[in-house]
């Protein structure tokens, strides 16, 4: 039987689509597996914000920044983090009413890099906060989502010998906070509004 020439085209793009998003379920994969525990090169973590925080045009959540005002330098992998940047951002847009902002800030204090992304939406119900992190969970799966953005986080984060916390209300809706240990050149560089310490 042949298909008709616009149905072998569908197809042929459903395919590739289906093969992309398979690969990008790979890669994350191995990012889990190898744990991304390499210290490869010194990073300011103002840099990674700056670079690959997600445009998106109107209408759509506003992304802002607001940095320390020196460097966030830690050692690590840039490649992993900036995936962890990324994926924490486009979560947050996700949850976020079109009209909303989503914040990133960056400070240093006594040995530690923050990054704080926070998003203005619903929140994360009680029921499923100890569930977020898990591996292919999600409640968006209808969407395309894979369930593995969060978990790659936490994997990388833990890693370089940081963590991830998360504050939710339903109210004030949603932060992630990573912490990662400074390299010596960062430690003590506070933030714009002169405290050391994100809140």
């Amino acid at each position: 039987m042949r298909w008709p020439e616009r149905y072998a085209g569908q197809m042929a793009d459903a395919l590739a689509a289906d093969v992309q998003r398979g690969a990008e379920v790979i890669r994350k994969l191995v990012l889990i597996a190898q744990g991304r525990a390499c210290v490869r090169e010194q990073i300011d973590l103002n840099e990674i914000v700056l670079e690959h925080r997600i445009p998106f045009a109107d209408p759509g959540p506003r992304v802002l920044t607001m940095l320390a005002p020196g460097p966030c330098r830690v050692h690590g992998d840039r490649e992993a983090l900036m995936q962890v940047v990324a994926g924490l951002v486009a979560n947050a847009i996700d949850y976020s009413p079109v009209s909303g902002q989503v914040i990133l800030r960056t400070c240093c204090d006594n040995g530690t890099v923050y990054l704080e992304v926070t998003d203005r939406g619903p929140g994360i119900p009680e029921s499923i906060r100890e569930k977020i992190y898990d591996p292919f969970f999600t409640t968006r799966r209808a969407e395309g989502h894979d369930g593995l953005g969060l978990s790659v986080a936490s994997a990388v984060i833990a890693a370089h010998g940081g963590r991830l916390e998360l504050e939710t209300s339903a109210t004030r809706g949603t932060t992630f906070r990573v912490m990662l240990p400074a390299s010596t050149a960062s430690r003590g560089s506070k933030g714009r509004n002169g405290t050391r310490k994100l809140r």
